[in-house]
């Protein structure tokens, strides 16, 4: 099955072609619209605000869907909107964001069939999760996304858009405290690295990871929103994104080496794992690992102050 582009950028025709021919395309995140500029098109704002309330999604504008009589899909066409028109349609759907309070966050790209001299609008909702729960302003309605539909909500999944947020906010808080103290613990083991005797019995403490990687398990919706995971993308083993899950890695791989330092009788090998982890690995304070990591802390608490304050800006 063809990707869906998460990058407006990502988007041409022959991304759009492909995806005409998956009948169950259509779902929680994705749906296609016709080109009617009527009432029914200004209406796309249940839409929006649905997808906002949810996971977020992706709309094509322009297609047709052909059904048989008793309403079973039968194909997906291609109308589009003619070349010129696109002031027009552009007005239409920033009306439609508008008509949803507070207002959808949209991106939209104008995707060009040059051999039809037509276009097909790319709308990208995303999911705000400080905003939630959205209303239709004209009607007071608060719509969520059921597969291919739009729901109008009922009072308890209302109530469970605000309960979801208010268990996100603590678990935010809760990031914020682990990676403070997670912080502190860090910058003393690293410390007591630099000054250890490898002659004396003084043993090295290992950094407690399990906070902070329960803290951000927690929290990988929200890491995933901004970026910073990491890891392998898409399962390819030839590309990795530093990230979250590098610099967990890199902790482990710390922790090992001071276990192998406490344990250790001989001497020598005391002296030579110490000279490696901060010659060599850059361990020591003030040296690159140790930055990267302390600067990767920051970046998590910066993450979860701005998402905290922008609930409260809300």
């Amino acid at each position: 099955m063809p990707n869906i582009p998460k990058d407006p950028n990502d988007w041409n025709i022959q991304v759009i072609d492909s995806l005409l021919l998956i009948l169950s395309i259509e779902g929680d995140t994705f749906d296609f619209k016709g080109n009617i500029l009527d009432k029914r098109f200004e209406e796309i704002y249940n839409d929006f605000c649905a997808m906002s309330n949810s996971l977020g999604g992706t709309m094509v504008l322009g297609i047709r869907e052909d059904k048989a009589p008793d309403g079973t899909l039968i194909r997906f066409a291609k109308e589009g909107f003619d070349i010129g028109e696109e002031d027009i349609v552009n007005q239409k759907i920033a009306s439609s964001l508008h008509n949803v309070e507070p207002v959808s966050t949209a991106s939209t790209r104008l995707v060009t069939d040059s051999n039809q001299n037509k276009f097909y609008p790319v709308i990208q909702i995303m999911m705000i999760d400080t905003n939630k729960p959205y209303f239709t302003k004209n009607r007071g309605q608060c719509y969520i996304r059921v597969g291919n539909t739009n729901q109008i909500a009922s009072r308890g999944v209302i109530l469970n858009l605000q309960r979801n947020l208010m268990d996100r906010v603590k678990s935010v808080q809760r990031l914020q405290v682990a990676v403070k103290f997670f912080k502190e613990s860090f910058m003393l083991t690293v410390e007591e690295l630099e000054n250890v005797d490898p002659d004396g019995i003084q043993k090295i403490p290992l950094v407690d990871l399990r906070i902070l990687v329960e803290s951000i398990i927690s929290n990988e919706w929200l890491l995933l929103q901004k970026g910073l995971l990491g890891g392998h993308m898409d399962n390819n083993f030839n590309s990795q994104t530093i990230g979250t899950y590098s610099h967990l890695r890199e902790l482990e791989k710390l922790n090992t080496y001071l276990s192998s330092y406490n344990t250790e009788s001989d001497i020598s090998k005391k002296i030579a794992i110490k000279r490696y982890l901060c010659d060599s690995q850059f361990w020591c304070p003030e040296r690159q690992q140790a930055r990267t990591i302390i600067g990767f802390l920051d970046s998590l608490n910066c993450t979860s102050e701005e998402y905290l304050s922008s609930l409260n800006s809300t």
